[in-house]
């Protein structure tokens, strides 16, 4: 039997009482929670004194930022692919080149964008899809470090200029980079006392051990679409 539930948001520290309904041993919580993301709930048997937790939803037409973005790579290998104004966002994986397709490292995007005409105070910023980290900064701001969905982060208006610049540096894993090593014939596999076995057959090599011969390049990189949409608080 709960009188009160308390929200807290494991990846950006954000708490708060929930909106919730109880009746004789039933407690109905409202959430907001996207795919892949969590939350904790915690009940209380007693009204709780914390303020309440900042459920947001649109208040307005939200503004797409898929063009105008200039890629540079910055920290990785097997070496750093040139530098490309992009037409529209997607992985880098798909660039023409095989520097591409075989770099595992951090890139950093940059647009440049004008503030939207709204009255809200308050925007969400979504990259959509990341290849598999990004950390992001606004007009040299640094804004948030993010490791797994939701890729977004809370923007308030006051905080945007009448242009503005995005900088979004995204890390992709190691895969591509390993599978480019073996296909040259580079040792990667390089640990004390094991012997690599693999864990998917369709990872398994003619000697029983791991394999990325089979690999296609991972998507990697800053996917989208990127959105900023203007908020008002859910009541």
């Amino acid at each position: 039997k709960a009188a009160d539930a308390v929200l807290y948001n494991p990846m950006n520290g954000e708490f708060g009482r929930s909106i919730s309904k109880t009746s004789g041993v039933n407690c109905e919580v409202y959430l907001q929670l996207v795919p892949g993301e969590s939350c904790l709930v915690q009940l209380f048997n007693q009204k709780t004194e914390v303020k309440e937790y900042p459920l947001l939803k649109a208040s307005g037409d939200q503004t797409t930022l898929n063009s105008g973005w200039n890629l540079s790579f910055i920290s990785g290998g097997p070496e750093l692919p040139q530098p490309v104004n992009l037409l529209g966002l997607g992985s880098w994986t798909d660039l023409p080149g095989e520097s591409y397709k075989a770099f595992s490292g951090t890139a950093v995007y940059k647009t440049t964008f004008a503030k939207p005409i709204s009255k809200s105070n308050l925007y969400l910023l979504d990259l959509g899809k990341i290849a598999h980290s990004a950390r992001i900064s606004l007009n040299g701001k640094e804004l948030a470090t993010l490791i797994s969905p939701p890729y977004s982060v809370k923007i308030k208006s006051a905080d945007l200029n009448v242009q503005n610049t995005f900088d979004i540096w995204v890390t992709n894993l190691m895969g591509n980079r390993m599978a480019d090593m073996e296909r040259k014939g580079q040792p990667y596999k390089i640990f004390y006392n094991v012997n690599f076995p693999a864990h998917d057959a369709q990872n398994r090599g003619a000697d029983g051990l791991f394999t990325t011969r089979g690999w296609q390049p991972q998507e990697s990189g800053l996917i989208g679409p990127v959105t900023l949409t203007p908020l008002k608080p859910v009541h």
